[in-house]
């Protein structure tokens, strides 16, 4: 009966210890890196954003310059206009930038 107590106790604890390993691992490994997602594609400072500009119809592709929680900033290298997207509605703004 001690024996058997034992083993019991033996297997709980390897169980308790290979499931801290897991989450401690999972821990680790987790992508901390800035990172949203919008229509299905997920994106990362650098990355082109490609859209359909509703005003003229045309696409236009933007570099991703800044994510904060679910809003992503994109610059339009042709124009130097930035777009402020919100991605939980995957509509976005024109900022004109100006030079001063």
């Amino acid at each position: 009966m001690e024996k058997n107590k034992k083993i019991i106790l033996g297997i709980i604890i390897a169980i308790i210890v290979v499931v801290g390993l897991i989450s401690v691992i999972s821990i680790i490994s987790e992508d901390k890196t800035p990172h949203v997602s919008m229509g299905g594609k997920t994106y990362y400072v650098g990355d082109k954003l490609v859209y359909q500009d509703l005003d003229n119809k045309s696409m236009v592709e933007a570099d991703v310059i800044a994510i904060e929680g679910k809003y992503l900033w994109s610059k339009i290298p042709e124009n130097n206009k930035t777009v402020y997207w919100d991605t939980e509605k995957e509509q976005g703004w024109t900022i004109n930038n100006t030079d001063t």
